[in-house]
Parts: C-alpha cells; structure tokens; sequence
C-alpha cells in the first residue's frame, strides 16, 4: 500500500468522483492505510469519497445502496 498522495492525487480523486456522480457512478477506496486515511480526513476527502478497510466492505456499500440487490447474471440458455 502507500501511505502518501500528493495534491495532484486527491485532484485526481475529486475529478473522478465528480465525472462517476454525473453518471450515477460513486468512487469509494478500499484497503488505503492508517496514514492515507488521515490525510483524506485532513484534506476533508474522505467527506466526498468513501474510504473501507477492505474491498469486500466498498463492494457491499455498493450492493447495499438505495436497497438494491446485486443482479444474478442471465442464465444460460441451451441450443434447440
């Protein structure tokens, strides 16, 4: 992982969160360190991205939004 971001990164970070949002899109970050975290909170980051310990939490935030339920895929159909 890396502990630092430079302020071209959380630029990066706004820019994207900005352009997923207008298109129902949400950026969130998962497995950042301790450090990078902080630096989020400092530079109030974490207030427009969401920041999870692991992907797995930053996955069921998405299930989970609005109530919504992941989508199976379509079953196959077999050849007549």
């Amino acid at each position: 992982g890396t502990d630092m971001i430079s302020t071209q990164g959380i630029a990066q970070c706004l820019a994207v969160q900005k352009r997923l949002r207008e298109r129902g899109g949400e950026l969130k970050i998962a497995g950042a360190s301790t450090e990078l975290r902080r630096i989020f909170d400092l530079v109030s980051l974490s207030q427009v991205v969401e920041c999870y310990p692991e992907v797995r939490h930053a996955v069921d935030a998405f299930i989970t939004v609005g109530g919504a339920k992941p989508k199976k895929p379509p079953k196959k159909r077999k050849p007549k």
